[in-house]
Formats: structure tokens, sequence, C-alpha cells
């Protein structure tokens, strides 16, 4: 929701997600007391210009620069992330241990983050100058790649039953696939999705690879999906259960259930 009359005076009472992809810069605020209870604004980006230069253009006397927020998430979209098992991992390595994995950026600042209960820790790095400058914008803010409170989030949703499930969280021309037995991350994987027949064939080469049952395993569908009539109709030849995750049933109708909301950002308020 966009309402030009937001006082933004009133801003410490709000939580703040910023998300940040290539095509735009996504303001959001939630607070249910508040007034209103969620508010969102886009900035479109320029894609002939890279990130730092966009945000120090969508920064320029922007109305929520320098403000103080109740707290504050910057999320990365399609940030890659690698994941170290947990007893694998040492903090003093973390640098070393993602650049094993990703081609070395000298300008980068590798973060890592331990999902919960036994699960990987994932290590993402982001542009070190890109960092100081939202920070300086935002100061106290967090920054993280946007899959991970979308991971927290499915995790929480993965102790509901004893089934295993597999979620595709479909955004930016792409599918996240993240696979789960109750509490335990058993896959997650990145594709390009622009067509529905590639969309079948991936899903079920994974359903397959996992020994996921046809019949009672559960596959879950986030966001818009190609071809969504045909790629339905062929997933349901060969699963049991397949549904959507709508965000208004979902988040039980939170201010910020909104169809048109990113995932991410719902899974951040939600998890606060």
């Amino acid at each position: 929701m966009t309402n030009d009359l937001f006082d933004y005076n009133l801003t410490e009472q709000y939580r703040l997600c910023l998300r940040i992809s290539a095509e735009r810069f996504t303001f959001a605020l939630h607070d249910e007391t508040g007034k209103p209870a969620f508010y969102s604004r886009d900035y479109s980006t320029d894609r002939e210009r890279s990130l730092t230069a966009n945000l120090k253009t969508i920064f320029k006397d922007n109305p929520f620069a320098g403000r103080t927020f109740r707290h504050a998430d910057i999320l990365l979209a399609n940030t890659p992330c690698v994941a170290i098992p947990r007893e694998e991992f040492e903090e003093e390595r973390a640098e070393s241990l993602y650049y094993g994995c990703m081609p070395r950026e000298n300008r980068q600042t590798v973060f890592h983050h331990a999902l919960p209960q036994e699960n990987p820790v994932l290590l993402y790095a982001a542009d070190r100058t890109f960092c100081q400058l939202l920070l300086e914008q935002l100061p106290g803010a967090h920054i993280c790649a946007s899959v991970l409170p979308v991971l927290e989030y499915l995790h929480r949703r993965s102790l509901t039953d004893d089934q295993r499930k597999l979620f595709v969280h479909f955004h930016d021309r792409r599918m996240d696939v993240s696979a789960y037995e109750p509490g335990r991350l058993l896959l997650h994987n990145t594709f390009r999705s622009t067509q529905g027949a590639d969309v079948v064939y991936y899903l079920l080469y994974i359903w397959q690879q996992l020994g996921f049952d046809q019949q009672k395993d559960e596959l879950y569908l986030i966001g818009r999906v190609p071809d969504q009539e045909h790629t339905l109709r062929e997933l349901h030849r060969f699963l049991a259960e397949v549904a959507f995750i709508h965000p208004a049933a979902e988040f039980k109708r939170a201010a910020y259930a909104r169809g048109d909301a990113d995932f991410e950002i719902q899974a951040d308020f939600a998890l606060s």
C-alpha cells in the first residue's frame, strides 16, 4: 500500500524492511497498532547504472533516510548463498569457505547466518561500499540475503506435521526450491523459471532425487507460477498434494498479508 499522507515523523514505532533488487528498492513498514498498520513504497532502479549509483540517487532527499525505526532489516534479493554444515563451520574461516565455492571479489564483505536448530550455516557476500552507504543512511540496520527470512519461516512451517515438504518460491524470473523434513532443511537451490515446462521438469526431478512420496509428501507454491494453468495440470498428474500458499490465509490477515507484497518481506515481518 502506498499513502502520500504517511507521517514519517512516526517511523520509530515501525519495523522497516527494505528489499533491494536490480529492478527496485522496496521500503515496507509494519506496526499492527500504527495508522496505517502497513505502508510500502517502491523506487525503480536504472538498470544501466550500478546498485551503488542507484542507492545514492534513491536516498537523495529520501524521506526514509536517517530516520529511527523500531527495527530495520535490509534484504538483498538474489544473493547467492553457500551452505556449510554447522559442525564444520568456523567463523574465522567464513571468507575462505565462501570463496572456496564462489569467485573471489576483493570488494566484498562475507556474512554468515546460522539457520534454526541443527541446520546449516549460510554464507553470503555483498559489496563493501554498498553496505557502508546503506548503513550510513539506515544506521543500525541488519543486512542479509533475502532468502534468509524465507528459509527461517519455511523451517517453522515444516514443523506443522510429519510430512516432508517441497516449497517453491517464484520471484524475479527465478524459483527458489527448499525441501524439508520436519525441522530439517534437505535442499535449497535456485533455478531460472520463465516457462512452465521447465518448472515441471525441475520439480519432478528434485522430487525423485529426494525420494519423496507421490501420494503423501507435499508441494507448496508461492508467488506467480509461469504458465500456471498448464503447470498445475502437469504437476497434478504426478503428485497428489499440490497447494498454494496464499498470503491472507498464511499470515492470518496481518496488515502485510497482501498478494502484491514480496514474500521475503512478509516472512521477515512474520518472524518478528
